[in-house]
């Protein structure tokens, strides 16, 4: 799998949240950091058709994707962790995941059940009645049903309590050992550093620097002038 990139600009109204974005991704983890308000939901909403490309090309395998409506790009097999959740309020966890689930593949609602113990027990509760921790797990597991070639996680663990970071993190890696195609949006460097081989620094709507984890991992100058924190801190 090619995911590919050229001169992405998107707009809102007049304002212009991504310059000419570039970036290829293959079948290996990758991780988009940066502060806050550098465009990177913006790459996530303009990947997906939630957001209108002005310019530039979004290919998968040599076929184009700007300009589709989201159910057709998902149906090409990108699917998306969306910040915030978005779950519906009067559906079940079970009703969740019915809906989610697309086709034969090695994903299952049994399996998502075994993966994550606590929505097997929230199985019947309501979108409004799970916890921010349970609301991420049935975001997540939406995503996996779907069976996708590629996922993309929006800050996958944004206001989650560090155990609950943890298991997410746990999740992520598995999905890399089993060789799915991760492109990971994280504010947390840490969890960008745990799941991803390479790290893209996006500043203010472009990508300033690609550059191996191992070698941000080991260098918190370089985390400092980047990202404006360090893993250390």
């Amino acid at each position: 799998m090619l995911l590919e990139i050229q001169g992405l600009e998107v707009h809102y109204g007049s304002v212009r949240a991504l310059h000419g974005a570039d970036l290829v991704l293959g079948d290996r983890p990758l991780a988009v950091v940066g502060r806050n308000g550098m465009g990177k939901t913006t790459l996530c909403h303009g990947i997906m058709g939630l957001a209108k490309v002005t310019a530039g090309t979004i290919t998968l395998d040599g076929i184009p994707l700007q300009g589709l409506p989201p159910h057709r790009i998902a149906a090409h097999g990108i699917a998306l962790v969306p910040q915030g959740r978005r779950l519906f309020q009067s559906l079940s966890v079970d009703e969740h995941l019915k809906l989610a689930q697309r086709g034969q593949g090695a994903w299952t609602r049994e399996r998502i059940y075994d993966t994550f113990p606590r929505l097997a027990e929230r199985r019947r509760n309501m979108g409004n009645e799970l916890s921010g921790g349970e609301q991420q797990m049935v975001a997540i597991a939406r995503a996996l049903l779907a069976n996708p070639r590629l996922i993309i996680m929006d800050e996958p663990t944004e206001g989650l309590a560090p155990l609950m970071v943890e298991q997410v993190i746990k999740v992520l890696q598995s999905l890399v050992h089993e060789g799915n195609a991760v492109l990971l949006v994280e504010q947390n460097l840490g969890v960008a550093l745990s799941v991803a081989d390479e790290i893209a620094v996006m500043v203010n709507g472009v990508f300033e620097r690609r550059l191996n984890a191992n070698i941000l991992r080991e260098d918190p100058d370089l985390q400092q002038r980047l990202l404006g924190v360090a893993t250390q801190a």
